[in-house]
This record gives structure tokens, sequence and C-alpha cells, in this order.
């Protein structure tokens, strides 16, 4: 019975130690999960700052490309109509084919959208301006040119003459007269 009597003195320490013990383990783990959780940290945002170059720079890409499309496409409290954009891609078309004959009829409103009917005829010498004039009217997105007729055809002096009929269609933004 000599061990009860010792057991019944020394366990209180071997319990407390135990509960010491258990701390220890326990604030050794957080401690270890949070340096893990720092060291993660620190990685991510040295990779922010690697990056910071680049985003600058998409950033001013982005603020350049706004600014083109304001000063493109000034709206001033409402008063920018679809036919104030037909008119200028119109405007754009005329310039970039410089030498085209142009006709166009009146604008018209299709299921909820404005269309200006627009004939072109230009003169052309060889096929890359052929490729360049049509490249240059399909890739207008806003108005959209849709192209229903191409026409190659020898002109009055014995050129070459390119006819592009089509339709100028922009979603109707609002009243129009």
């Amino acid at each position: 019975m000599n061990y009860f009597s010792y057991l019944k003195y020394r366990f209180p320490f071997y319990i407390i130690s135990g509960i010491i013990l258990s701390v220890a383990l326990c604030a050794s783990i957080l401690v270890y999960r949070y340096r893990a959780y720092l060291d993660s940290t620190i990685e991510e945002l040295n990779r922010l700052s690697i990056n910071k170059g680049r985003v600058v720079k998409e950033i001013k890409e982005v603020d350049s490309l706004a600014e083109h499309f304001r000063n493109t496409y000034p709206i001033e409290g409402g008063s920018a109509s679809s036919d104030t954009f037909l008119y200028r891609t119109l405007d754009d078309i005329k310039a970039h084919l410089n030498e085209a004959s142009i006709r166009v009829s009146g604008v018209k409103n299709e299921g909820g959208r404005r269309e200006l009917p627009v004939d072109i005829e230009l003169p052309v010498s060889d096929y890359p301006m052929i490729v360049d004039a049509v490249g240059y009217v399909e890739a207008l997105a806003m108005p959209k040119y849709r192209i229903t007729n191409i026409t190659i055809a020898r002109g009055q002096y014995g050129n070459f003459v390119l006819y592009l009929s089509g339709v100028l269609m922009m979603p109707s933004l609002g009243p129009e007269t």
C-alpha cells in the first residue's frame, strides 16, 4: 500500500504537469500554423508587388481606351441619338475610303434598331484594295455594317469598281426624330 500513498500525494502534480504539457503542445501547434499562414501571406504580397507593374500598365491601357471612346462618341446629357452614331460612322467610312462615292437612303426603324441603307462605289486597282475596303466596313462594330451585296465591275474608263450595298445598323437609343 505504499504505492497508494505515494500516488495520493504525487497525483495532483502529474495532473498539473500533464495540463501544462497539453497547453504547451497546443501553443506550439498554434504558433506553427500562424507562422505558415504568415509565410503564405508574405509570398502572396511578394507576388502582388511583382505583378503591380503589369496591373498599372493594363489600367493605363483601359483608361486610354475609355478616353478614346469618350472622345469618339461623346454623350452629353442624353442628347446623343442612334442617328448621330450612324452619321458619324458614315463620316468615318468616307474618310477611310476617300475615293468612294457613297449613296444613302433614309434612316428606318426596324425591330428596335435604326437602319441606314448605304451603297458604296469605290474604284479599285488591285486585290488588296478590295480586301482593305471590305475588311474595313465589316470590322465596324458599333454601328454594324451588314453587307447585302458585293459586285466588282469594269468602270467607264476600263478600271475596276467595287460596289458594296449594305445597311448600317444600331440599336435604338430612345425616341428618334
